[in-house]
């Protein structure tokens, strides 16, 4: 079975919605982020979407409570 992408489907004038993972690494004594890897990689998924007129819509999920160095998304 051959896997589908985002640039197997027409996306123009669809609604989109794309699962990412925006939860980010903190420094545990500053607060500020170590890495946003995680959110830099969507980018160019989602500058796709956009380009080829899809309206998008990013959901994720909040972090591993036991993970603590990891600032997850509030509501």
């Amino acid at each position: 079975m051959t896997k589908l992408t985002v640039r197997d489907v027409d996306v123009s004038n669809k609604r989109v919605l794309v699962r990412v993972d925006f939860n980010v690494q903190l420094d545990e004594k500053t607060g500020e982020i170590t890495d946003d890897g995680r959110v830099r990689a969507t980018v160019p998924t989602i500058k796709y979407l956009i380009d080829r007129g899809a309206q998008v819509i990013l959901c994720s999920q909040p972090a591993i409570g036991h993970l603590s160095n990891y600032h997850h998304i509030s509501p």
